[in-house]
């Protein structure tokens, strides 16, 4: 699109595909507002599912684990743009592949986890999902093949939404209904931790360079899984 329309062209596209958004939330019915809780009530709310998350050892460290990957993993796309530029020399069509390709990834990810039905996941099934996604990031940090370069975005946007989608499902089955909000709200809260993340990057990446940046970066999130990996297999083995 960007070769067809321009940049400029491309803002004012997705503008337009936003007001599709904005009429299915007015189509929407939804239950009236009770804002009868106040201030006192939100925060015991909040200390309250804090309080339920932290005395499950295993959700809270795949929580943590995800606020890890949100602050120096995930902010990777948006350097896209200069590894396509500077290191893969590549013109708008290719920067559009490599932005598509974690898409591509993500949705060949949520077909395979639709399709296996009712199958409860593991901390160490997210892990292992973690893992791989410092694994392929790195080595698309070091890679200079275009080709090769969507090869391993694909498998980074895999990894990156079936252990998202993993921690979700893992946090619905244990936690209680009515807790289950308030919960699910201290996991996505890592999306924040995303522009964080990417001055984060931006910053290291000024002094040391994109591609040592991303890599550290994946090293950093693979390591975190590793060492949550290794508290869980600890923990197991502890009992017995």
């Amino acid at each position: 699109m960007i070769a067809l329309v321009g940049i400029a062209g491309c803002f004012f596209l997705n503008a337009v595909c936003s007001l599709a958004l904005i009429l299915t939330l007015f189509l929407m019915e939804l239950p009236p507002w009770d804002g009868s809780a106040g201030r006192a009530g939100l925060w015991n709310e909040i200390k309250e599912g804090y309080r339920y998350l932290r005395s499950n050892s295993e959700m809270f460290w795949i929580v943590s684990l995800s606020y890890v990957v949100a602050t120096v993993g995930a902010p990777y796309v948006t350097f896209v743009p200069v590894f396509a530029t500077n290191i893969l020399h590549v013109g708008p069509s290719g920067f559009g592949l490599l932005m598509s390709a974690p898409g591509i990834g993500a949705t060949a990810a949520a077909l395979w986890l639709a399709s296996l039905g009712d199958v409860r996941t593991n901390p160490y099934w997210v892990c292992a999902l973690v893992l791989g996604y410092g694994l392929f990031l790195g080595l698309f940090a070091i890679s200079s093949y275009f080709v090769l370069s969507l090869f391993l975005l694909v498998s980074v946007g895999f990894c990156f939404i079936a252990f998202r989608a993993s921690i979700n499902t893992s946090l619905q089955s244990v936690t209680p209904p009515h807790l289950l909000g308030r919960v699910l709200s201290f996991f996505f809260m890592d999306r924040g931790l995303w522009s964080i993340g990417g001055l984060l990057l931006g910053g290291t990446a000024s002094m040391i360079g994109i591609k040592w940046t991303v890599g550290v970066a994946a090293v950093i999130c693979a390591f975190a899984a590793a060492i949550v990996l290794f508290m869980f297999t600890r923990a197991r083995v502890r009992p017995a």
